[in-house]
């Protein structure tokens, strides 16, 4: 999933000039993007509004979403655009003025002209033209099939949310014809943002897609339980030594026997494993139904000679669940000319990790990927080693009463000198965003929580917010000083939440600790006093870790705040 892979491109002589109409381009850019929080109205003129440079580097540097908003009062500048991002695969949404010359839409449209062949849910280009006067453009009846036209910015806005959230929800149901753990969080997370785009919508129109609006929180919830399902204790284990020993198949043509037989022999010297050779697609697809191969990664291999009229087999390809990337060889001499063709496949089977027009290129990419993977199922097993011996007995079985929540990378504790206040028995510490925010979603009904995030991950706070447990807090931890008073001022923040620099972590975290270590204490006692043998054995030391971290905390006030010994020894009487 890339950072950007949709972009919206606005031409317009007024619109499109720096620092104007900064509260409309506002609003569209947050509106659009399904990552930010908190967007802005259109209608809300007294809302914190920032310069329009402000605003740009706050989308651009701190959120990092997946859409991102280019503006443009050159027709040249714009067409440029146009074309690398057709070249880059990304998915334009184009606005243009309502009196743009015929000329400039016929420039797009001659360039490209396979993109106009496609039907509606495959094209890589949506035009919607503002209108600010009455007349409209004879020239714009011609192309009505693509031009869609608006008087409002209102309908606008609705009209370009809604597209992008059904661009989302098309692209997690192709992912969920995948079969591993990756493809369905993935499609999880395109189904979260066509939700929220929905629901943003249906907050700017009279009209609700209330259909479509249940229908993706059926998705969410079926790519949720399929989640939580895979996730069993021996899942990751068992998933990445299948990646790690996938099975790859060559599919060739009859005519191509010689370059796959040569394909096979330089594979085999590099994974000491006879490939599998197949020219006819019913054989392949029977022997990947063979039980041997139907519960593991396999990788085919596509040799071609002429990659037109080739879709009935990437669509039989991409439809088997036990496939998870696909790499394709077009052996062909005319490769300029195909090269529209390949853009429109990458985008339409996800599957197809690239396509090659050499042997040695495919083999060194293979090679690079491979090895990619396993330096990082190996970091994840390292990173992950002890907790998950930890955890998975335990933590993943247990019972929470309250929980401290740390999102951040594995090392981000280890200055950390005295941990022991960091129980498991309510903190957990998440590495990846998507396992924390599924989890999560498990152990909502807690009486309590408090979690921290790094301040590039400030968006899953209006996630959270919305689950069942009555208490929630939020303290997130900046890098630096400016991202810090930049968050200090976001009008997003309860009286419970705290913004900080990354320097105070361990000190927050000790105080939020002592909170969470009490919390235990007196779920203890209370299992004790109802004869809970094992609950009276666990309340001593949990009852010394409150005590000595305790004693910390009091030791750090006390410096702080310059207090006397003898103030000291008064607290401890």
């Amino acid at each position: 999933m890339s950072s950007h892979e949709i972009v919206i491109l606005w031409l317009d002589p007024y619109i499109g000039v720096p620092d104007s109409y900064a509260h409309l381009k506002e609003a569209f850019s947050t509106t659009i993007d399904p990552t930010y929080p908190y967007p802005i109205s259109l209608y809300d003129r007294d809302s914190i509004t920032l310069n329009l440079n402000k605003t740009n580097s706050i989308l651009q540097n701190r959120f990092q979403g997946p859409c991102e908003l280019q503006f443009f009062t050159d027709e040249e500048q714009c067409l440029k655009s146009i074309n690398k991002c057709f070249d880059t695969n990304k998915q334009i949404f184009l606005i243009l003025p309502d009196y743009v010359r015929k000329d400039f839409f016929l420039r797009i449209y001659k360039q490209h002209p396979k993109e106009f062949q496609k039907n509606e849910n495959e094209i890589s280009i949506r035009f919607y033209i503002f209108i600010f006067m009455l007349k409209i453009e004879e020239w714009f009846f011609d192309y009505e099939d693509y031009l869609r036209i608006y008087y409002h910015e209102a309908d606008l806005l609705y009209t370009l949310t809604r597209d992008i959230a059904l661009y989302y929800m098309r692209i997690g149901k192709k992912l969920c014809n995948g079969n591993t753990l990756n493809d369905i969080q993935q499609a999880l997370i395109y189904f979260q943002w066509a939700y929220t785009l929905i629901i943003r919508g249906n907050s700017i129109s009279p009209y609700k897609e209330i259909e479509l609006q249940n229908s993706l929180k059926t998705m969410i919830y079926k790519s949720e339980t399929t989640i939580h399902s895979m996730k069993n204790e021996n899942y990751l284990q068992y998933d990445s030594v299948n990646k790690l020993n996938e099975n790859i198949f060559i599919y060739y043509s009859t005519e191509l026997n010689d370059q796959a037989l040569k394909l096979a022999t330089i594979m085999n010297q590099i994974i000491n494993k006879n490939l599998l050779l197949f020219n006819n697609l019913e054989d392949f697809v029977l022997n990947l139904q063979l039980e041997k191969y139907k519960n593991q990664h396999n990788c085919p291999i596509i040799i071609i000679s002429n990659i037109d009229h080739q879709t009935n087999i990437f669509e039989e390809f991409s439809s088997i669940r036990s496939i998870e990337h696909i790499y394709v060889l077009n052996l062909s001499e005319n490769k300029l000319i195909e090269q529209n063709t390949y853009r429109t496949l990458l985008k339409k089977f996800l599957k197809i990790r690239n396509i090659y027009a050499n042997m040695n290129s495919l083999v060194l990419r293979w090679i690079m990927e491979h090895s990619t993977e396993c330096e990082q199922i190996g970091d994840y097993f390292k990173a992950n080693a002890k907790q998950n011996f930890r955890l998975t007995n335990s933590a993943s079985n247990m019972n929470y009463i309250s929980l401290l929540i740390l999102l951040g990378p594995p090392n981000i504790l280890e200055d950390f000198h005295q941990r022991d206040f960091l129980h498991r028995k309510f903190f957990i510490h998440y590495f990846s965003r998507d396992k924390c925010t599924a989890e999560l979603q498990k152990y909502q009904n807690v009486l309590e929580m408090d979690i921290f995030l790094p301040h590039s991950s400030i968006d899953l706070i209006s996630t959270y917010r919305n689950f069942l447990c009555p208490r929630i807090s939020f303290y997130v931890y900046c890098q630096t000083e400016q991202i810090l008073t930049e968050y200090q001022q976001m009008p997003i923040w309860s009286r419970y939440d705290s913004v900080f620099n990354v320097n105070m972590l361990c000190e927050k975290l000790e105080r939020r600790a002592q909170k969470h270590l009490l919390i235990c204490i007196d779920d203890f006692e209370k299992r004790k006093e109802a004869g809970d043998a094992d609950a009276g054995d666990l309340l001593v030391p949990i009852g010394e870790i409150f005590k000595e971290n305790g004693k910390r905390i009091n030791e750090e006030i006390r410096q702080k705040s310059c207090l006397s010994e003898i103030a000291t020894e008064y607290e401890e009487r």
